[in-house]
């Protein structure tokens, strides 16, 4: 019961977070259907890893720039894990960090870096173990586009011996609407690429996904594996999904999902099949309610006993007036009557970015607390033009990287020769370096600051030139 009540605070953040101010788009909405199409759910939770795919961790115009994880244990709050954040000044992830609290010091266990093209097509990544001295290499992934910037390629290499080994090679096709068409898979054997298995993708007019063939490769010829085929009302919202598998003649029906939408196209209710024996028989169905804003304020999943639904899990949701979701509940059947299980508390900062969730677990008699996650956020830079001689104006951008450890780099912009001071100032205001103070002509600046000598911690760093004055917040993490 905890593993599944566990999936269920888990999915909803996979489906609550990734959306715009809480608010369901289509694009989550299949992701979170997706997820409910698999016989057991927490396959599908434990199946969710694909650490060579990049998010973007961004909301609301901020980066997370820290992800700290903790557990109570014995009442106190005790650090477990965290991520640190690196972005450029196109707001691209490039670097994250993840580190495990051990004898109250944060440790090293693994980096990802990510490397970029002009048109922040990631094009490159390399993931790393931590030994306890040195960074070692593990994982890397090289990427292709074509002129829309559909991925054309990828390479996925092991390090073994220390050297670069092929693993799997993937391509891809687009038809002229850019949708895939076609991936093949390849696997590295001695020193060529074999087959491995094939995607095949239909498309209506409306580009909706119609069909998925997926096949294998025997050495000689593709074998059907399995098939996907998608139905959709005309408003393009899905209505059907059906799982077929191939038996050596014939595909039979193995998975179905029904979907029902309201009038602006919410979702309201999903009943999903899988093979009894000979037939499809009903499984799980799923019914979503929401409040006037859209926001889905309730979930109720029934489970069929063979002859009637019955109750089996409900959630609901709570939100204040900027649509961020407060607290989410979730309550198990039992006896005949809903029984407290888990519940998830957030908390938002004044630009609507969650800065905090914990998450409880019921007793019998009270909550109390298990995890907490909070999170640190830095401004997207909203300046990108690199390459303009002569700035349309005065210009402070963020250092990079930031967090750092221990040089950052900090850049300006002259619209006119100035005077110009760069400092840099302690949590306190105390004056800890002055890295310009000097006429400088028009242009665009890249100045270094090295804190090896200072104390991890929160900086500022201020620019005067004229009437112009900004300042601006950095982190200092050894």
């Amino acid at each position: 019961m905890k593993l599944k009540i566990f999936f269920y605070l888990f999915l909803s953040q996979v489906f609550i977070t990734a959306q715009n101010n809480n608010k369901i788009s289509t694009i989550n909405k299949i992701e979170h259907l997706n997820l409910l199409r698999t016989n057991v759910f927490v396959d599908s939770f434990l199946n969710i890893r694909d650490g060579h795919t990049l998010k973007k961790f961004s909301s609301n115009g901020y980066l997370v720039s820290i992800e700290l994880n903790q557990e109570w244990r014995d009442s106190n709050l005790v650090n477990i894990y965290r991520t640190i954040n690196t972005y450029d000044f196109k707001n691209n992830l490039i670097e994250k960090l993840g580190q495990f609290w051990s004898n109250s010091n944060w440790v090293n266990v693994s980096k990802s870096s990510y490397t970029y093209d002009s048109n922040n097509n990631q094009i490159g990544f390399l993931g790393q173990n931590w030994n306890g001295s040195n960074w070692i290499n593990s994982w890397k992934s090289l990427y292709t586009y074509d002129n829309n910037n559909n991925k054309t390629t990828l390479i996925s290499q092991t390090w073994e011996d220390s050297n670069w080994i092929n693993y799997f090679f993937h391509s891809y096709t687009y038809d002229n609407n850019n949708n895939e068409i076609l991936e093949l898979s390849q696997q590295w054997v001695g020193s060529n690429w074999k087959n491995f298995h094939k995607t095949t993708n239909t498309y209506d007019s409306n580009n909706n996904m119609t069909l998925t063939l997926l096949q294998g490769w025997d050495g000689v010829t593709w074998i059907n594996s399995n098939k996907e085929s998608y139905t959709y009302d005309k408003n393009n919202n899905e209505i059907e999904y059906l799982y077929q598998k191939w038996n050596g003649s014939n595909w039979v029906n193995y998975r179905k999902s029904s979907y029902k939408y309201d009038s602006i196209n919410n979702l309201t209710e999903l009943i999903t099949q899988r093979l009894d024996g000979l037939k499809l028989t009903n499984h799980l169905k799923f019914i979503y309610s929401y409040d006037s804003n859209n926001n889905q304020i309730g979930f109720l999943n029934l489970s069929w006993d063979g002859s009637n639904w019955i109750n089996y899990i409900k959630t609901s949701s709570t939100f204040d007036n900027n649509n961020n979701e407060l607290e989410y509940l979730v309550q198990s059947w039992e006896n005949s009557t809903w029984i407290n299980s888990s519940m998830a508390s957030s908390t938002f900062n004044s630009n609507n970015n969650k800065t905090e969730i914990i998450y409880k677990n019921w007793n019998g008699i009270s909550w109390i607390n298990s995890v907490r996650y909070s999170y640190t956020y830095i401004p997207e830079n909203n300046i990108f033009d690199e390459e303009i001689a002569i700035p349309n104006g005065f210009v402070l951008l963020q250092n990079f990287p930031n967090p750092f450890n221990p040089g950052t780099i900090i850049a300006y912009k002259l619209l006119k020769i100035s005077i110009v001071t760069l400092k840099v100032f302690d949590l306190l205001g105390r004056e800890v370096a002055t890295l310009v103070n000097e006429e400088k002509p028009a242009g665009s600046y890249d100045v270094k600051f090295d804190g090896k000598n200072l104390p991890s911690g929160i900086y500022f760093y201020r620019i005067s030139s004229g009437s112009f004055i900004q300042t601006k917040k950095m982190i200092l993490l050894k």
